[in-house]
Parts: structure tokens; C-alpha cells; sequence
């Protein structure tokens, strides 16, 4: 999020991310992290490893398959497809801003000819 702000709004980035905007920000993710990991010491919500298959597993019980479906499988897709947005708009702003920049040298340089 911040290499988006920082390319598509360089003005508005240095407003936006102050310090203390940055450790609201951190607190906040660590907030997250903190409660979902806090899911996996309820009872009844088993993960653990399986030794014969080798693979980290959820257990069968209701609160297990609860948190492989929605802690596990939507949060993590969830995040896959926000991320994959942002990286997009940002590639396709740095595209455009290349277009604009080399338009400008063109137009420099053509003029510094003349």
C-alpha cells in the first residue's frame, strides 16, 4: 500500500504516512496477526502436523474446519487479490508515467535542436 500511495500520490504519501500514521498502521497489522493466531490455541480447533502425509493439517472438528475454510482459505485469498489489485494499478501507473516522461524528453530535447 505504500509503494502504491508513494507512485500513483507522491504528495498526499508524505500527509498520509507520517510516523505516527506508520505505527497506528503497524499496531493495527500486529493487532490482526496477533488475534489470528490466538484462533488456533481455542479447543476444540485443532492444527497440527501429520507425520505419515508430512503436511500441516486441520483437525475435523467443526471449529477446525471453520478456521481452515475462512481463516485459511479467505482471508489468504482475499489478501492474494488485494495485493494483486494494488500491484496492477501500480504497474499500470508506472507504465503511464514512463509514456508521460519520455513524451516530456521528447519534447525537451526536440525543442534544445531547435
Amino acid at each position: 500500500m505504500k509503494g502504491f500511495m508513494a507512485i500513483t500520490f507522491p504528495v498526499r504519501y508524505r500527509m498520509v504516512f507520517t510516523t505516527k500514521t506508520t505505527y497506528n498502521i503497524m499496531v493495527f497489522i500486529s493487532m490482526i496477526c496477533a488475534f489470528n493466531s490466538a484462533l488456533y490455541f481455542k479447543r476444540g480447533c485443532d492444527f497440527y502436523f501429520d507425520h505419515t502425509i508430512r503436511i500441516w493439517t486441520f483437525g475435523r472438528e467443526p471449529c477446525s474446519v471453520w478456521l481452515a475454510f475462512y481463516i485459511d482459505m479467505v482471508y489468504n485469498t482475499g489478501l492474494l487479490i488485494i495485493i494483486g489489485i494494488l500491484d496492477i494499478f501500480t504497474l499500470i501507473h508506472l507504465k503511464n508515467r514512463k509514456k508521460v516522461s519520455r513524451r516530456l524528453f521528447e519534447t525537451l530535447f526536440d525543442s534544445y535542436l531547435k
